[in-house]
Parts: C-alpha cells; sequence; structure tokens
C-alpha cells in the first residue's frame, strides 16, 4: 500500500509537473501575441501619421516609452533620438503602449 501510495504521489507531482511547464508556455505564447499585437498597432500609428513603415522604428519607439515614466519623459526621449513629434500624437502613442504592452 506505501509503494502503492508513493507511486500515486509520483505521479502526480509529475502531472502538476506538466501543467506547470504547460501553463507558462501557454503564458509565453500570449505575452508573444501580446507584443505582436502592440508592434502592429505602433506600426500602424507611425505609417498612418507620419508614413513610417520600419519594424527598427517601431521598436525604438516602444523602446522608449517602455522606459519612460510619463508621457513629458516620452516626448523628450523621442526628441533626443532625432524623432520628435506633434504633443497630442506623443500623448495617442504612450498611452497606446501602455495599455497593450505585455505584463
Amino acid at each position: 500500500a506505501a509503494a502503492a501510495a508513493a507511486a500515486a504521489v509520483a505521479t502526480s507531482s509529475a502531472a502538476a509537473d506538466n501543467l506547470d511547464a504547460s501553463t507558462l508556455s501557454a503564458a509565453a505564447s500570449v505575452n508573444q501575441l501580446e507584443l505582436l499585437a502592440l508592434k502592429s498597432k505602433v506600426g500602424s500609428e507611425l505609417d498612418n501619421h507620419l508614413g513610417v513603415s520600419d519594424d527598427s522604428v517601431v521598436a525604438f519607439v516602444i523602446d522608449l516609452a517602455a522606459g519612460a515614466d510619463s508621457v513629458e519623459q516620452f516626448a523628450q526621449l523621442l526628441k533626443e533620438g532625432g524623432a520628435e513629434m506633434a504633443p497630442s500624437f506623443v500623448r495617442n502613442l504612450f498611452g497606446t503602449i501602455q495599455r497593450m504592452k505585455p505584463a
């Protein structure tokens, strides 16, 4: 009986490990999908407003916004990077990135 109980615990533990791995894999997939959606949205906004559709620029803008503590800091970082934009567009872009960025 003790051997059967030990086997049941081992099987249960292995199943829990598989579940944890599956959950982590699903979370990573969701994170990647959220990041793709963010890149797509920012890319569309940049293309619509500035005629820029470069993936490197999209990544640059997202990275700046992710590192900024405020819309004012984001605007300053854009300006320092040579990408000065209209204040209303900067606010919109910053809000979109903050709202959509993966956790």
